[in-house]
């Protein structure tokens, strides 16, 4: 209803035009925190003690958690950390009980300091929120996208479809995780594999979105 009476539609998502019958859509990406992209790889090593020999993977379900995204990595867990570096945020609200499961060093219940982490990160496991999208897009990492199946218009399903579909992720429903994420990591870290993903991740559209924001904004806002 809205997007009949506005000017211009500004979007985050570059296929979120098909919704859309208007032809007043401008994709210009979504902005992230500048500092993410000055992680430093050294001391995201020296801050989690990673083995230099192994994979590192970071899984996050956000600030809160994902009570299914952690129930797959606990029935995959002592695979995950026999064989690849484990940086698991679990959410505040599961990580008393999950440290009573699983060895709390690999556990955490918010990360503060995603720069260095995302530095030190060869794969992603995660939700597909707008945010999250952006930052992988702009820090060129790969991912398996597990989207929400709790979020309106099932969103997150469409967020990582973009990207899979273009070979810059891999898409794992929320249903199929607790039995395929072992076998979907293993098959993402394949040396050939892994490349594809980082190729389509690195040549994934990345729009200066705050200058072009801005810009638009002094162009038509500004009297």
């Amino acid at each position: 209803m809205l997007a009949e009476k506005v000017n211009k539609i500004l979007l985050g998502n570059e296929d979120a035009a098909t919704r859309f019958k208007s032809n007043n859509c401008m994709f210009v990406g979504n902005p992230i925190r500048p500092e993410l992209l000055k992680g430093n790889y050294d001391k995201g090593v020296e801050q989690y003690k990673l083995d230099p020999n192994k994979k590192t993977i970071l899984i996050t379900g956000g600030s809160l958690g994902a009570k299914n995204l952690n129930n797959a990595v606990l029935t995959h867990y002592q695979e995950l950390v026999s064989r690849y570096n484990l940086i698991w945020q679990c959410g505040k609200i599961y990580f008393e009980e999950l440290k009573t499961k699983v060895n709390s060093k690999y556990l955490f219940p918010f990360l503060d300091n995603m720069a260095d982490t995302y530095a030190v990160a060869d794969l992603v496991i995660c939700r597909a929120g707008a945010m999250t999208i952006s930052e992988l897009i702009h820090l060129n990492k790969p991912a398996v996208l597990i989207p929400s199946p709790n979020v309106a218009d099932d969103h997150q399903t469409f967020n990582a479809k973009s990207l899979a579909d273009k070979k810059a992720a891999i898409l794992l429903k929320d249903n199929e995780a607790q039995a395929k994420l072992l076998e979907v990591i293993e098959n993402s870290l394949e040396e050939k594999n892994y490349l594809a993903l980082k190729e389509g991740i690195t040549n994934y559209l990345k729009p200066k979105t705050k200058e072009i924001i801005l810009e638009f904004i002094k162009e038509n806002l500004i009297n």
